[in-house]
């Protein structure tokens, strides 16, 4: 396979839906519990909100979102998806009575292609746009969607192309077992998501970024 293609910008984030105190997520809670350093905040961010219905901000290499059924930590340093899943895993260790629905591994990979016509081209080989031709005038097919398993897990591709730009996201789901889900008092949901960013997160993305390398080598006409 040619590396000829290699992603110009990614991001990787990890979500949690459950119940939150939106309010705790304030970055001097980060500091006081040593989770991040003093110089990781220097400055904030402009965008900057603390209150029991939202909390958002920006560090030098990642973004915190929390709302009181999702949370969401964003790795604006592509080399710090480690330290990103260290960051989840310690937040919730310290929370670990924080009732946990459902959780999610993301990450998204932005692909600068040599023109517009290429980056068309490539979703048009993933949904070939002479299947609307004839449903459709001046057909075009923007996204393409494909969902499935893998290593047992469900995974959802979503590619785009706008201007010259290819952009793909891959989202891993999980849903915290029944058995577990109804013990609002018990830690078991934290120690389950914590489990699992131990053991899959590394492999979810090592899969991605070999995965997406592939499409984009096959469906651009890399040799």
């Amino acid at each position: 396979m040619s590396d000829t293609y290699l992603p110009s910008a990614t991001e990787q984030s990890i979500v949690v839906l459950g119940s939150f105190n939106p309010a705790i997520f304030h970055p001097s809670w980060f500091l006081a519990n040593e989770l991040v350093r003093q110089s990781d905040l220097e400055p904030l961010e402009k965008r900057f909100v603390v209150s029991p219905d939202a909390t958002v901000f920006s560090s030098k290499w990642f973004e915190l979102r929390a709302l009181q059924r999702r949370v969401s930590f964003h790795a604006t340093d592509p080399g710090m998806d480690l330290p990103l899943r260290d960051l989840v895993r310690s937040t919730f260790q310290y929370l670990e009575h924080t009732p946990i629905t459902a959780f999610g591994f993301n990450c998204t990979e932005v692909y600068a292609m040599g023109s517009a016509e290429e980056a068309t081209a490539v979703i048009g080989k993933l949904a070939p746009k002479s299947l609307w031709d004839t449903y459709l005038e001046s057909a075009s097919v923007e996204q393409v969607v494909a969902a499935g398993v893998n290593d047992g897990m469900p995974l959802r591709f979503s590619v785009e192309a706008h201007s010259n730009v290819v952009t793909i996201n891959t989202n891993q789901h999980y849903d915290v077992p029944d058995e577990i889900r109804g013990r609002s008092t018990d830690t078991t949901s934290v120690q389950f998501i914590n489990d699992r960013l131990t053991s899959d997160w590394e492999t979810f993305l090592e899969y991605v970024r070999t995965t997406t390398k592939k499409l984009i080598a096959v469906t651009a006409g890399a040799r």
